[in-house]
């Protein structure tokens, strides 16, 4: 990934599959943000609501532990274009590099690598493009912080 000057994301799309449709896919994008800032906007519901567009009647609950719960209910947010929701288990989390969440229609991980002036963020999902869509709007909301 290469990296640019500017607060923008750089990224690389997976698969490029339509909202609704199975698919998988991996991003990887640099954001000029702290390793734990990034972090903390995978698990914090406040930050979580911000970066997927979501309304206020969204209900979100985000546990930091293994086996426990990654749920947005009600999302109907602009990262979200297709609509839906995300109610999932969290299989793997260590504090700040790694989140890995499955559900019963898919999954995502997030790998964080800290960097020189940011971090880099390695995505993977698999089972929804509404999870590629999800992790795209990620980058995005990190490129909009950093004007």
């Amino acid at each position: 990934v290469a990296e640019s000057s500017e607060s923008q994301p750089s990224a690389r799309p997976g698969s490029g599959s339509s909202p609704g449709q199975d698919a998988s896919g991996a991003t990887e994008l640099f954001v000029h943000v702290p390793i734990e800032a990034v972090f903390e906007a995978l698990v914090d519901p406040a930050l979580v609501r911000s970066w997927l567009g979501l309304s206020s009647d969204a209900a979100i609950e985000l546990e930091r532990t293994v086996g426990g719960r990654w749920s947005v209910i009600g999302a109907d947010g602009a990262a979200l274009a297709g609509g839906g929701d995300l109610d999932g288990t969290i299989e793997g989390v260590r504090y700040p590099d790694r989140l890995r969440v499955a559900w019963d229609r898919g999954a995502f991980e997030v790998l964080l690598e800290p960097g020189l002036g940011g971090t880099s963020i390695k995505t993977t999902t698999s089972g929804s493009a509404l999870l590629e869509e999800a992790m795209a709007g990620l980058g995005v909301w990190f490129g909009q912080l950093g004007r």
